[in-house]
């Protein structure tokens, strides 16, 4: 698929999708639609998955591994 063909089919200006590929700049609600066209909207929604904990030790272990990152 050319740029053209996936700016048309998210609903953008060619030069919109040109500057988020040398950018990365780009409005939430674009960045859904070319997601969806590229069958990875998952990825995105992984993004705000919550992950549910079954007691405050895990919550304090995961928050501990993430300060020493």
């Amino acid at each position: 698929m050319t740029q053209a063909e996936l700016a048309s089919r998210s609903g953008m200006s060619l030069s919109s999708y040109k500057r988020f590929e040398q950018t990365g700049e780009i409005a939430f609600s674009s960045l859904c639609r070319v997601a969806d066209i590229l069958d990875s909207l998952e990825d995105i929604e992984a993004l705000f998955s919550r992950k549910e904990y079954t007691s405050i030790q895990e919550v304090t272990e995961e928050r501990r591994r993430h300060r020493k990152s």
